[in-house]
């Protein structure tokens, strides 16, 4: 046996001999975000998602202090669950243990698990009409975070000229790291900035932000210079933040309206850059935005043939992309409550430097063409009792309209449901929309979505949604109109505070070309279907082991069906008397190809979401560090090893690796100051 193997069998073994006390850990949020991994291709909305909650992770809010639009930043909260956990503090006063969120209505042991992470009991603090500005940075804390990432094998496109037969190789070196300061003064400042260089990036080729966000000063509730996002309605004309959709919460639909919060992420993408102002006037919220960045862009004799949708800038070929065109955009939201009823109206105007000309294809063929285009909408949401109503209706330049509509209930303690519908013209344009989708784009599509939530006893809980959806015009890799269905159902099984089960099965058919008999291509079904068994274990308070195995099938109409199989193990550790917390996780797995490949959760380095995925045969192994020096200085440490039983060589191109192992750590350092 391979005697990596054995050492980390050993570490298993070791770390159930000891057990003390385990602080909260992130095990049940970051399993939420898992499960919406799962069910996007998008992975940087993922990433996004992630950060956001790292951070919030990293500044807890008081519990006896919180607002609304704080809880409304947490997607795993119900808006009935933000209205009781509200309701409980006005009615019953500031919390005196934070046990009391138990007495809260409709706040189950689940999501008051996933919750504690992101709230801390705390004094409420006495309302200042004016702002102390000297005595709120002296209270302020600066935080300073370093972090280092290499993979440890040699990978093509760091190979010298003599050796490499592609010219096209990475410019920089292959460590991935970034430098990010932050500051924060209450409820009232923060501000920051962040230095990133991708792997295989030259420094002056990375990534540079800088944000300041000022909040609550008198009528003025929002001041955003620097980098920023926006999120307004349900997204269909603006939302550079995370978009929900389907996830294991089934009933929790629709966007929630943040208006203007700070980018502070890695993500190069989507955000905006310039200046936002929310200016709050009796009942009304009045918003004006306006930025100006460059983005990249294949240019073609000065027209803009396709925007880059990624964010590296390492070879040659990137770099004649990067600050290709320049995008400016100016617009202003409405927002105000007539009791139950709640407004809002988006306008904006967003303009290129350069015409936007995609290459004609059949597919692509109601795509923005031009330089300028306008997008208006207006969204609402309604509550009566425990029925909610919600959506939005959008029309961009050239008269086409994008709406989606959804209502939830909650019948019950022990049932709640939703349904949702969509709709988006095939011609639809919003540069910055992110909304709910089966596609990565709020165009050319059309689907009804039910979600619902059963608990037939207390230790039971049963989940499921189905989404029927189409596309009224062709895709790419999809010659005429498709359809196709997505659903999940999943059972969730708690024996006792110490021991839960899960048991969830996914069902996905799609269409797509594949190569014809009497001609090029023809349109046929494929369908994959996913089995999941999941337990958790604690061992008192200081060990957690969580046991995976899945099974996958994916099958083409015309062809025979593919399989994956994994198990994996993992085990969390707290040790007593030392500043340290450790995990480990093996998984072993066995798959038929690409289309059965399997993924695997990791915990990770801070504000890292780890969410690999596998196919092929073979096994994968991490061990992941945290240790306090001081209540200052902090230091994660992360190592993982995949290896191969069936190739080679991994990977292809420039990323590809001589050999049947691929190796990667990962460091950070925290300075709290």
């Amino acid at each position: 046996m391979n005697r990596w193997i054995i050492a980390f069998i050993n570490c298993l073994l070791i770390t159930t001999l000891f057990s003390q006390e385990l602080e909260k850990d992130d095990s049940g949020w970051a399993g939420f975000v898992q499960e919406i991994a799962e069910s996007t291709e998008n992975e940087q909305n993922i990433n996004t998602l992630y950060e956001q909650l790292s951070d919030i992770h990293e500044h807890p809010f008081n519990i006896n202090q919180i607002r609304k639009e704080q809880l409304e930043q947490l997607p795993f909260l119900s808006d009935e669950q933000v209205e009781n956990i509200l309701a409980y503090l006005y009615i019953s006063g500031p919390m005196k243990s934070i046990y009391e969120l138990k007495l809260v209505k409709d706040l189950d042991q689940e999501t008051i698990k996933r919750l504690l992470p992101f709230v801390y009991l705390g004094p409420p603090e006495k309302k200042r009409e004016e702002i102390d500005w000297k005595r709120l940075f002296q209270r302020g804390n600066s935080r300073l975070y370093l972090r280092f990432d290499s993979n440890l094998n040699r990978k093509e496109g760091y190979r010298s000229a003599q050796d490499s037969t592609d010219i096209n190789r990475y410019l920089g070196l292959p460590p991935y790291s970034f430098v990010k300061y932050d500051f924060n003064a209450g409820n009232k400042l923060q501000m920051g900035f962040l230095v990133e260089k991708d792997a295989g990036e030259r420094v002056r080729d990375g990534f540079y932000s800088f944000h300041l966000l000022l909040k609550d000063i008198g009528s003025l509730k929002r001041l955003a210079l620097g980098h920023y996002k926006l999120n307004f309605g349900q997204g269909l004309v603006m939302n550079t933040n995370f978009a929900l959709s389907k996830s294991i919460i089934a009933t929790n639909i629709g966007a929630r309206a943040e208006g203007i919060s700070r980018h502070y992420s890695t993500d190069e993408i989507n955000y905006l850059q310039g200046a936002a102002m929310t200016y709050e006037w009796g009942k009304n919220q009045i918003t004006a935005f306006a930025s100006v960045r460059k983005a990249a862009a294949t240019l073609n004799d000065s027209v803009l043939t396709s925007l880059k949708s990624d964010s590296y800038f390492n070879t040659e070929n990137d770099l004649k992309q990067r600050n290709a065109f320049t995008m400016s955009l100016l617009g202003a939201n409405w927002q105000r409550r007539f009791g139950r009823l709640k407004v809002g109206v988006t306008a904006l105007h967003y303009f290129f430097d350069k015409p936007v000309i995609p290459e004609a294809r059949r597919d692509n063929f109601f795509d923005f063409r031009g330089k300028e285009n306008s997008d208006f909408s207006i969204d609402y949401q309604y509550r009566i009792g425990r029925l909610s109503f919600l959506g939005e209706t959008a029309i961009c330049g050239n008269g086409s309209l994008a709406t989606l509509n959804g209502m939830q209930i909650r019948a019950s303690s022990r049932f709640s449901a939703s349904i949702l519908q969509r709709s988006y013209s095939q011609s639809y344009h919003a540069y910055y929309s992110a909304s709910f989708a089966e596609s990565s784009r709020t165009q050319n599509e059309q689907g009804v979505y039910w979600g619902a939530e059963w608990r037939p006893k207390s230790k039971w809980l049963v989940r499921g949604y189905a989404d029927l959806f189409r596309f009224p015009w062709l895709k790419y890799g999809v010659s005429q109109p498709s359809s196709g269905f997505d659903g999940m159902l999943q059972v969730e099984y708690t024996m006792s505070d110490n021991l839960q089960m899960s048991l969830r099965y996914r069902y996905k058919e799609k269409e797509k070309d594949v190569p014809g008999e009497t001609i090029l291509y023809q349109t046929e079904k494929y369908d994959t279907q996913r089995l999941r068994w999941q337990c958790e274990y604690s061992m008192g308070k200081t060990v957690k082991l969580q046991t995976s195995i899945d099974y996958n099938r994916y099958k083409e109409e015309m062809s025979s069906p593919g399989e994956g199989f994994a198990i994996s193990q993992s085990i969390s550790k707290k040790w007593g008397g030392l500043p340290l917390s450790s995990d480990f996780q093996l998984m072993i797995f066995d798959t038929g190809g690409y289309n059965n490949a399997v993924y695997a959760y990791e915990k990770s380095v801070l504000y890292a979401f780890s969410f690999p995925s596998f196919y092929g045969k073979g096994y994968r192994w991490m061990a992941n560090f945290r240790y306090e020096f001081n209540d200052k200085l902090s230091c994660w440490l992360k190592f993982a090893q995949t290896v191969y039983r069936d190739r080679e060589v991994i990977g292809s191109g420039l990323e590809a690796i001589q050999g049947n192992k691929k190796s990667d750590i990962y460091l950070l350092l925290r300075w709290k100051f």
